[in-house]
C-alpha cells in the first residue's frame, strides 16, 4: 500500500509548484512562452494546470496567499509578474487631450464626408431631375415624329395610287392613239399605177 504523502512531502511539492510558476511568469515577462495562455488571477494561477511545463493544481487555496508566512513573498511576486503581464498586453493609454484631438479631427473628417455625400447627392439629384426632363421631351418629340412619318406614309400611299391611276390613263391614250388605222387613198391613176 501506497502510504499518503508526509506533509514534508506536501510543503515541499507546494514550493516546487509556487517556483515553477514564478519561472515561467518570468520567462513570459521576457518574451519566452510566446504562444501560453497565462491565467490572469492569483486564484486562476493556483487552479492552473499544464502538463507540458509539469504546472499542477495546487489544491490548498490558504497556502497560496500574499500573506502566507513561508511562501508569501513568492506568491506576491507572482502576483507582481500578472500584473506586469496585463500592462503588457494592454497598448498604452494616450493622454485625453491627443485622444480629443484624434476624435476632433475624426469628426472633421466625417462632417465633410458627409457634406460631400449630401452634395454628390443634391447634384445627382438635379441631374437626374434633368434627364427625366429630357427624357419626357425626347419622348413626346419621338411621338410627334412618330404621327409625321405616319402622316407622310399615307401622303405617299395617296401619291402612289394617283401615279397608278395616272399610268393607266396614260397606257389607255397610248392604246388608242396606236389603234386609229391610218386612211391610205386608193385611187386612179398617178404616177405609180402600172
Amino acid at each position: 500500500m501506497n502510504s499518503p504523502a508526509s506533509n514534508e512531502d506536501k510543503a515541499k511539492k507546494l514550493a516546487e509548484q509556487i517556483e515553477l510558476r514564478l519561472r515561467v511568469l518570468n520567462g513570459k515577462i521576457i518574451g519566452e512562452h510566446t504562444e501560453l495562455e497565462i491565467p490572469t488571477s492569483l486564484t486562476k494561477m493556483r487552479n492552473w494546470v499544464c502538463d507540458e511545463l509539469g504546472i499542477e493544481k495546487i489544491g490548498s487555496p490558504s497556502s497560496f496567499v500574499t500573506s502566507h508566512k513561508e511562501h508569501g513573498r513568492k506568491v506576491k511576486k507572482i502576483a507582481n509578474c500578472l500584473e506586469t503581464l496585463k500592462k503588457q498586453k494592454k497598448p498604452p493609454k494616450k493622454p485625453r487631450e491627443q485622444k480629443l484631438t484624434e476624435l476632433k479631427t475624426r469628426n472633421k473628417e466625417l462632417n465633410e464626408s458627409l457634406t460631400n455625400a449630401a452634395n454628390q447627392y443634391v447634384q445627382y439629384s438635379q441631374e437626374t431631375k434633368r434627364l427625366k426632363e429630357e427624357l419626357i421631351l425626347s419622348s413626346s418629340k419621338v411621338e410627334g415624329l412618330t404621327e409625321e412619318l405616319y402622316e407622310t406614309l399615307s401622303e405617299l400611299q395617296i401619291v402612289r395610287d394617283e401615279i397608278i391611276l395616272l399610268r393607266k390613263k396614260l397606257a389607255q391614250y397610248e392604246n388608242r392613239k396606236a389603234s386609229k388605222v391610218t386612211k391610205v387613198k386608193f385611187g386612179k391613176g398617178g404616177s405609180n399605177a402600172n
